[in-house]
């Protein structure tokens, strides 16, 4: 939901071209570790970064995840207050009363295995509105104010203004697309592997991605312009909308777009803190899998952690840009890129080269996102 913002930062032809950009590297760093697990025979994302990059790779693997995890968890905390609550003054969320998410107990992951159906269909039904909102605007000629590159007003004037807007945007795009720690899983359940079939999946369930990103990031950035919010399901309004559609259509799309939404964030919360949960119970207790006190004691931390840190957030791009600066661009370019140099004779010069590179823009990513974001509060309280 914060793509559009990233259009509207970066302008319609620069912010597709970084969309299609951070899927071309996720195709090739995903490939890098499917290829590294048939030459080791690790076919679990931990045991084969434990395999190529040692202890050292595997203990700050923990301390990624749990960034990762984490700031998805609080992503959706502040999402699901902007649907369900609000925003300040107004609270005019479909809950207005909203104290507390309830994730119920859950112990199995097959539970959600229709999870990810309903998150297609979502995608499917929300890029299918963004077009026809496209669609309608243009007929009513209100698509005359577009940056297609570039916007001075977010990014600054100067070059170096626009170059920081870039990489202080890119962990966004980046962590849309880092799903680096669930390939294995799907490596072991494909019928008949071969990394031939395997390219097949990873060709069309990324290529699929990255049409709904671009249908939605451009759409609703056309649709919204110089108004787009960070998290864009707060421009879905009868105020927004209703010029466009009519102020009783505006009200209904409204109220299906936030209900499917937030439904969509309640069936994959559990999935993210579960991931996030076994990490912590390894780190504290040895083991990915303990007993029930331990389990709810590890559940009630982390629901209490993100919820407070979500209430204090003022939205939710400068936790994504920071989750995406750090355990995004480590997790999905620096650790495949680290380990093709480990299996990559000294004759591969040239995919050396690549993977350099990768890495030097992952680092640079992190170093200037980051700071984007922490710069002004460091600054503030050294007294410039």
């Amino acid at each position: 939901m914060a793509l559009p913002q990233a259009v509207a930062t970066l302008g319609v032809v620069l912010g597709s071209l970084l969309i299609v950009l951070v899927y071309i590297l996720s195709y090739v760093t995903i490939d890098i570790l499917a290829r590294a697990s048939e030459r080791s025979g690790k076919w679990t994302f931990g045991e084969l970064i434990n395999s190529y990059l040692g202890r050292a790779g595997s203990e700050t693997l923990r301390f990624f995840i749990i960034i990762n995890n984490g700031g998805l968890l609080i992503t959706y905390t502040i999402m699901l207050g902007d649907v369900l609550v609000g925003k300040a003054p107004e609270y005019n969320g479909v809950i207005p009363n909203l104290t507390g998410i309830h994730t119920g107990d859950l112990w199995s992951l097959k539970s959600l295995a229709w999870a990810g159906a309903v998150g297609l269909f979502l995608a499917l039904g929300f890029s299918s509105l963004t077009v026809a909102l496209v669609v309608l605007a243009g007929l009513q000629g209100r698509l005359g104010n577009i940056s297609w590159l570039p916007n001075p007003d977010l990014t600054g004037p100067d070059l170096k203004d626009k170059v920081l807007g870039v990489f202080s945007t890119l962990p966004v795009i980046a962590l849309a697309y880092v799903c680096h720690y669930n390939v294995h899983p799907l490596l072991r359940e494909l019928k008949a592997y071969s990394h031939r079939r395997w390219a097949i999946v990873l060709h069309w369930s990324l290529g699929l991605c990255t049409v709904f990103y671009v249908i939605i990031g451009v759409g609703l950035y056309l649709v919204f312009q110089d108004d787009t919010q960070s998290d864009v399901l707060l421009n879905f309004s009868v105020d927004s909308l209703g010029p466009l559609v009519g102020d009783g259509v505006a009200e209904a799309i409204t109220y299906i777009v936030w209900l499917g939404y937030a439904f969509n964030l309640i069936v994959t919360y559990p999935m993210i803190q579960w991931g996030l949960r076994e990490v912590i119970a390894e780190i504290v207790f040895g083991a990915p899998t303990v007993s029930t006190v331990p389990w709810a004691l590890i559940t009630v931390v982390i629901l209490v952690v993100t919820y407070a840190i979500a209430m204090v957030v003022p939205n939710i791009w400068p936790v994504m840009t920071i989750t995406g600066a750090t355990a995004a661009v480590a997790i999905g370019w620096i650790y495949p890129a680290l380990i093709l140099m480990k299996t990559e004779g000294p004759r591969s010069w040239a995919r050396r080269a690549g993977a350099t590179i990768v890495i030097l823009l992952g680092l640079v990513t992190a170093v200037v996102a980051v700071w984007s974001i922490l710069g002004p509060y460091v600054s503030k309280m050294w007294g410039h």
